[in-house]
């Protein structure tokens, strides 16, 4: 019975990693980098799914903030879904989340919208040392799909 259990837990757990079909695939690729004025600096990298059978596509662009030794200490990911036609692009849901790496850092605020063909969403970090809030940064950030598919 053990075994039975344990088979089915571990199915559950790999289907949970494969949320998009068998026709899916992925793409990443690093966009930018952004220099802070702290000595920090934002890595931007978009990834990308896009099911072949249908005009849908899905991503998220990745800001992952490092200190200078490259060790990284937050990220904020943008997610989006779209249709495209090859003519138009709408996206149809977008969504915000933030990872802390370093305790250091905390979330100040965090909205995700929609807006024709673009998911968008703002990010405010804080820093603290000692309790006290020495270092804010807002990211303004947007994810766009054009009329072929390709996200930007």
């Amino acid at each position: 019975m053990k075994k039975v259990i344990s088979f089915v837990a571990a199915l559950v757990l790999m289907l949970g990693l494969f949320p998009y079909s068998a026709n899916a695939t992925a793409n990443s690729k690093t966009e930018n980098i952004i220099h802070l004025d702290n000595g920090y600096y934002v890595v931007v990298e978009i990834i990308s799914m896009d099911n072949r059978a249908t005009s849908v596509k899905s991503g998220s662009k990745v800001y992952t903030c490092k200190d200078s030794n490259g060790a990284e200490q937050w990220r904020a990911t943008l997610y989006g879904t779209f249709t495209y036609t090859g003519t138009s692009a709408t996206c149809t849901s977008s969504g915000c989340t933030t990872t802390i790496s370093d305790s250091a850092w905390y979330e100040v605020s965090r909205s995700a919208g929609k807006s024709g063909s673009s998911a968008t969403a703002a990010v405010t970090m804080g820093e603290k040392f000692l309790g006290v809030t020495i270092n804010k940064e807002s990211i303004s950030m947007k994810l766009t799909c054009s009329a072929t598919g390709s996200l930007s």
